[in-house]
C-alpha cells in the first residue's frame, strides 16, 4: 500500500506549483534512456530529501502526463524544472548523469 500511495504522489501532476520547487521527468516506461535517467535522477535527489523539491512524473502513456507534455512541448527523456509557483525555470534534454543533475537541481533549488 505505501509503494501505491508514492507512485500516485510520484505521478500527481497537480503538485506542481504549489509552493514547493518541482522537478518534473517527461517519461515514457517503456524507454530504456527514460528509465536510466530516472534512476540518475533519483540518486541525484538522494541529497535534497525533505528540502522543498518534489520529484514529478508524467508518464506519456497516461492522459494526464500527454497531456502536460504537450503543454511545455516537451519530448520524453526530459526534465522541466519548476519554481514554487509553477513556472517553468529550466528544461534538461537527453540522458545526464547523476552527479551533473545534482549541480542543476542545487543551481534551481539556490535560483529561486
Amino acid at each position: 500500500m505505501s509503494s501505491f500511495r508514492s507512485y500516485a504522489a510520484e505521478h500527481d501532476l497537480t503538485r506542481v506549483g504549489k509552493g514547493d520547487l518541482a522537478i518534473v521527468q517527461i517519461h515514457d516506461p517503456q524507454c530504456p534512456t527514460c528509465t536510466a535517467l530516472q534512476k540518475q535522477t533519483r540518486r541525484a535527489l538522494r541529497d535534497f530529501d525533505d528540502c522543498g523539491m518534489a520529484y514529478l512524473v508524467a508518464d506519456i502513456n497516461t492522459p494526464e502526463g500527454a497531456a502536460f507534455a504537450r503543454r511545455f512541448n516537451a519530448p520524453n527523456v526530459t526534465l522541466l524544472l519548476f519554481d514554487g509557483q509553477g513556472a517553468l525555470q529550466r528544461r534538461v534534454q537527453g540522458m545526464q548523469q547523476a552527479a551533473d543533475l545534482a549541480q542543476v537541481f542545487a543551481a534551481h533549488k539556490a535560483a529561486v
